[in-house]
């Protein structure tokens, strides 16, 4: 399903990190390890093609993705571990803004409620809590119909029900064929164990 092939980055000159090779299948998760300072993040935004690698390939579904990079887009989700959300929107609006398939009404109004953000729905992002700001962030893949998930420590800043709330849904997406990419410097709730697999930068 996805591909990273002998891949390198470079920054100011440095190499960051060179040779990664990953290979994704449906079903799957793979939980990227590392030092602060390894290339996590860096690594998520080359496979979420935001930036250019240094030299290797990244192919989804066989396809280069540089090569018909809004194709490939269109079927990924990245989620940052900023949250990037714009201060003057509201919840809902900045829902709505970062969707990029169609939802219903009632399956926005279903996760704002479990997520205990419903109250907040018309209030702007900009008085958020951390939490409450990362599970609006959130929001765009699990109101997607998108593949392949790029989470960047989807895990920060949540309560333990949020935590097993993201984590219940994660396990929906794998069970139903998709494939998910996270970072995290810690260890991923153990019911996502079976679809796991890890690699360390």
């Amino acid at each position: 399903m996805l591909d990273v092939v002998s891949l390198a980055f470079e920054y100011e000159d440095k190499i960051l990190f060179q040779g990664i090779n990953l290979s994704i299948s449906a079903g799957t998760l793979l939980h990227v390890q590392g030092k602060n300072g390894a290339g996590k993040t860096t690594l998520l935004k080359l496979i979420a093609g935001l930036i250019l690698p240094a030299s290797g390939d990244i192919y989804w579904q066989g396809k280069a993705i540089h090569h018909q990079l809004n194709w490939y887009q269109a079927q990924v989700c990245y989620v940052g571990h900023k949250s990037g959300l714009c201060a003057a929107l509201t919840v809902k609006e900045s829902i709505v803004f970062d969707l990029k398939t169609a939802t219903s009404l009632k399956n926005l109004e279903d996760k704002l409620v479990a997520f205990n953000l419903w109250h907040l729905v018309y209030h702007r992002c900009g008085v958020l809590s951390a939490g409450q700001k990362r599970k609006v962030a959130l929001m765009r893949p699990l109101l997607s119909t998108t593949a392949l998930w790029l989470l960047d420590e989807p895990f920060t800043a949540l309560d333990k029900p949020s935590i097993a709330l993201l984590t219940h849904y994660l396990l929906a997406h794998l069970r139903s064929g998709g494939s998910i990419v996270v970072t995290a410097h810690h260890d991923l709730p153990y019911e996502l164990n079976p679809y796991l697999t890890t690699y360390t930068l």
